[in-house]
């Protein structure tokens, strides 16, 4: 991955943060999507963390179908 664009952060009800991002590519290729963490987690990240937090949680996800 290039880069991770945090796009729009959202508190939802139950208590975690909805948080949507963009990733880019070196090929100029993308992924879009949305995470959700506790609001406590979330609190707790530097956006340098947070970055790496989607980047683990997309890599986990994605991988899991291969």
């Amino acid at each position: 991955m290039s880069k991770i664009n945090i796009t729009n952060t959202n508190v939802e009800a139950d208590g975690n943060v909805k948080i949507s991002y963009n990733a880019t590519f070196t090929d100029n290729s993308y992924i879009s999507g949305h995470t959700f963490i506790s609001v406590d987690e979330y609190e707790d990240l530097t956006t340098k963390q947070l970055r790496r937090k989607i980047a683990e949680v997309m890599i986990e996800n994605v991988g899991a179908g291969l």
